[in-house]
């Protein structure tokens, strides 16, 4: 995402604070379906891929992660509210945040 519709996104959700830093692949250069976007990441914001929990709409880009060898990966069933929800075969799915942190929200 943009940094203006990943601004919007925190204020609808008001998510923002539970994040020590917020990224955006659109400051990095590369879409995140790139493998080197996972290095160039890791350079910009050092991780440990086996404590990193990435959730995502876009299969390619969970794909992508988890050959990077991202340990925790979601999908997102339903990213737009208009259209039915998707079924996850390759990674497990929530609808809603509230699903992993229902204290939180």
């Amino acid at each position: 995402a943009h940094n203006k519709s990943l601004s919007l996104k925190m204020q609808r959700t008001q998510i923002d604070h539970y994040f020590d830093r917020i990224v955006c692949a659109h400051d990095l250069g590369l879409p995140k379906e790139q493998g080197h976007f996972w290095q160039k990441l890791q350079k910009f914001e050092p991780f440990d891929a086996e404590q990193t929990l990435l959730i995502d709409d876009s299969l390619p880009v969970l794909r992508s992660a988890a050959a990077y060898g991202i340990r925790h990966l979601l999908g997102i069933s339903q990213p737009d509210s208009q259209s039915p929800p998707k079924v996850g075969d390759e990674f497990r799915t929530i609808r809603s945040f509230r699903e992993i942190m229902p204290d939180v929200l």
